[in-house]
């Protein structure tokens, strides 16, 4: 059961979050449902116990053993799907998406879009989220330096992507900030089904992503991994 200690400092940070929003802006006012659930939780233990555990299931997976780093995680992921909850379309492609594990869990904005498929690279983040579309959940890697070591896995992925792609499927690539992992495998697989370079590709996706930031020292290898296959 989660601390008395941590439940209180989640509680007051939530108070204090919106003692602040309401403080910067005069014309929002909590509501009265607002103050009641504050009010509640304030008094009641096994309540602030019960959301932060249905906090922390919902948004996170048991990636992170401890509680207050589920928690920070699921935090995170909350706020994500409140500022960056859309799939980014890789320009000129409308089966290629890009995003946040907020825009994973956004399943108006998926079907909107078509998507089938979602390459989730996020170890931390739920995945399997929606019946109506096939998962492909990396938990294995993790960082730069997980990608480097399973190139062979990313090669993998990219294959899989383009097998989907080719069916007639419409994919969104994710990891947690939609920035390092999914990035170096969309911009994998525009180099090896578009012929483009690493920097083209970091380009063309920048376009409509701005804050990509691929592993460029993975993306080199796989150059190189490329290139001995075309001398095969």
């Amino acid at each position: 059961m989660m601390n008395k200690r941590l439940a209180s400092t989640v509680l007051c940070t939530v108070t204090l979050t919106l003692s602040s929003v309401v403080a910067r802006v005069g014309r929002y006012e909590l509501s009265s449902v607002d103050q009641s659930l504050l009010t509640f939780l304030g008094e009641s233990s096994f309540a602030r116990d019960l959301v932060i555990n249905m906090i922390v299931n919902d948004y996170t997976t048991n990636y992170y053993p401890d509680i207050d780093d589920r928690l920070d995680n699921a935090i995170e992921a909350i706020e994500l799907c409140e500022t960056d909850g859309e799939p980014i379309q890789v320009k000129g492609r409308d089966f290629l998406y890009v995003g946040s594990i907020g825009a994973s869990r956004n399943e108006a904005s998926l079907q909107e879009n078509g998507i089938t498929h979602i390459f989730n690279w996020s170890h931390s983040a739920r995945c399997d989220m929606f019946d109506n579309i096939e998962y492909i959940c990396i938990t294995d890697v993790s960082g730069n330096k997980g990608m480097m070591r399973h190139l062979d896995e990313l090669d993998k992925h990219v294959d899989s992507l383009d097998s989907i792609i080719k069916s007639g499927g419409r994919v969104l690539v994710h990891c947690f900030y939609g920035k390092n992992r999914s990035v170096t495998h969309l911009i994998a697989y525009l180099m090896k089904y578009e012929g483009m370079t690493a920097v083209e590709a970091n380009n063309l996706i920048k376009e409509t992503r701005p804050k990509a930031k691929p592993y460029w020292d993975v993306l080199e290898e796989y150059a190189s991994h490329l290139e001995n296959l075309n001398n095969e």
